[in-house]
């Protein structure tokens, strides 16, 4: 869900008629192929018909039975056990409201939404009222997990979250972390793979590198209960996708595993990706394994800490963000040696001189929070895994900068000195 500017559009009221219960039966006609003679020409939802108020309220505009059905999905996925709990921005938009609704406008404007619905992006992003209204009446016929304000212009949970960590514990406990896949595999894909192969899936997470947002080959993958994923990881051994054996364990037990493998390496010292130190599956995975990442250009050591990695809400505005809003506000905290962040981007990882610079600057933004983008940033110091894989590849640039030099040239300034 880069973040764009909400542009609410007045109220969109559909009224109760026989009008709008005809509407509604026709969406169930498509979907199970009993369909009405115009359906039959268009395949799509038709519009409201006899409306003399449609320059009003917006008629329920044509949309094809397979967009239907991924509005519900999406939409029923955003507020879903699985990612509501750990959506920051959507639950913070939850929790403004007192029965725990959101404008629908704002969820049409968030990224998949419009590709789904074909609502070009920019500064600002207006939803049609008729197209509101065309997804209003399609939840409130379809959806068994969400509801609709009285007025059609907001939606949620019919089920309330009260305790968002209890929620996380338990859809935790049904997760396991799998690997190896290839590097093409989509969410869809494994999604069908596990659903087929161990039982009911509720969401595949793809994990992904810091920086580049490569698949990294291993997921995440939420079943439906504890049975179901204790019944996949029964199946370690068996299983296999494309003629290789996947590797299967739960996510806390992965977690605490790593938590556990860094520790032991922290205490044995700095990690130094150039000099050999300490090898861990992240730095071989970003580092190329054995191969020599030194270059003869110097050591480039890790110190732990000192990284702290930004999250910009999905929807946030990052057209005209640069690094300087990130350093200007964060350089009260500790000295800053580099600001990681491209334009566009949603991500953002600065690099203090030392880790209590670091430490202050999560203290300070709980406080006080950092606004980019028109949103709140998330702040988490990096750690473990991520902090390995991140400065790997930190120190790959870094050496092919050195070697290229200012002047494109290897050895230094003017490309012969």
């Amino acid at each position: 869900m880069a973040e764009v500017e909400k542009v609410i559009p007045e109220e969109v009221q559909v009224e109760e008629s026989e009008e709008k219960k005809e509407t509604c039966e026709k969406i169930v006609e498509i979907e199970s192929g009993e369909k009405t003679e115009e359906a039959e020409e268009t395949g799509k939802i038709v519009e409201m018909e006899n409306s003399e108020k449609t320059e009003e309220t917006g008629k329920i505009v044509e949309m094809e039975a397979e967009m239907a059905a991924k509005v519900l999905r999406q939409v029923e996925f955003y507020f879903s056990k699985s990612n509501l709990p750990r959506d920051r921005f959507l639950r913070a938009e939850t929790e403004k409201d007192a029965e725990g609704l959101v404008d629908l406008a704002l969820v049409c404007s968030f990224t998949r939404m419009r590709e789904i619905l074909q609502i070009p992006g920019g500064m600002k992003v207006t939803i049609p009222p008729a197209v509101l209204a065309s997804v209003a009446e399609m939840l409130r016929c379809k959806s068994l997990e969400l509801r609709l304000s009285e007025d059609k212009t907001k939606v949620g949970r019919k089920e309330l979250i009260t305790d968002f960590a209890a929620v996380e514990m338990e859809t935790d406990a049904c997760t396991l972390y799998a690997k190896p896949f290839p590097y093409d595999a989509t969410v869809d894909s494994l999604t069908d793979f596990f659903s087929a192969k161990c039982g009911k899936v509720n969401a595949v997470h793809l994990r992904r590198h810091l920086v580049s947002k490569d698949f990294k080959g291993s997921v995440f993958v939420e079943f439906a209960s504890r049975e179901i994923a204790e019944k996949a990881l029964a199946m370690v051994g068996s299983l296999e996708m494309e003629g290789c054996e996947l590797h299967l364990e739960f996510k806390l037990d992965f977690l605490n595993r790593k938590k556990a493998e860094f520790a032991a390496a922290r205490e044995a010292g700095p990690v130094s990706p150039s000099a050999g130190g300490v090898k861990t599956e992240a730095v071989e995975a970003a580092g190329g394994g054995g191969r020599d990442t030194s270059g003869g250009e110097g050591d480039y050591p890790l110190v732990p800490g000192t990284m702290l990695k930004l999250e910009l809400a999905a929807d946030a505005d990052t057209d005209q963000v640069r690094y300087t809003a990130f350093k200007d506000p964060l350089s009260e905290y500790g000295r800053i040696r580099h600001v990681d962040y491209r334009n566009k981007d949603t991500v953002a990882v600065i690099r203090f001189a030392e880790a209590q610079g670091c430490t202050a600057a999560v203290a300070g933004l709980a406080e006080t929070p950092l606004v980019v983008g028109g949103q709140e940033v998330k702040a988490n110091v990096l750690e473990g895994e991520e902090e390995a894989d991140y400065w790997a590849k930190a120190v790959e640039k870094m050496k092919q900068s050195a070697l290229m030099g200012p002047g494109g040239g290897r050895g230094g300034r003017g490309g012969g000195r």
